[in-house]
């Protein structure tokens, strides 16, 4: 986990065979990472691929965690043709925050998830 008051954070990719595919398809999958800034008034950031398709209009969901209970999903976005996202969330919380974009299965886009934000 890294603490930081603003700026960007870089998440790894994920990767691994696309689930559900038979033998005879294509079970390629395009690596994905996704970065998260806080600076206010929202946290934003970017999808990233070498593949376009992986980048344009992603599903990007936001969430934070609190100790002790599952993660709560703070809001979400759908990414832009050049893979940026941002959702406002106006006064900040004390908290961590991450954000996922999801897999796009017919694309053969993997899912990643970002590193997490920490606000004091």
């Amino acid at each position: 986990m890294l603490a930081v008051a603003s700026g960007v954070l870089i998440a790894t990719s994920l990767l691994g065979p696309q689930a559900g595919l038979g033998a005879s398809a294509d079970a390629t999958r395009h690596s994905t990472s996704i970065s998260i800034s806080s600076s206010v008034p929202a946290f934003h950031g970017k999808v990233k691929s070498t593949k376009k398709a992986c980048r344009n209009h992603r599903r990007v969901q936001l969430f934070r965690k609190v100790a002790g209970k599952e993660p709560r999903r703070i809001g979400g976005d759908r990414s832009t043709a050049s893979g940026r996202w941002e959702v406002p969330v106006g006064t900040l919380k004390s908290g961590a925050y991450y954000a996922k974009a999801k897999p796009k299965g017919r694309t053969g886009c993997a899912g990643a998830r970002s590193e997490t934000a920490v606000i004091d």
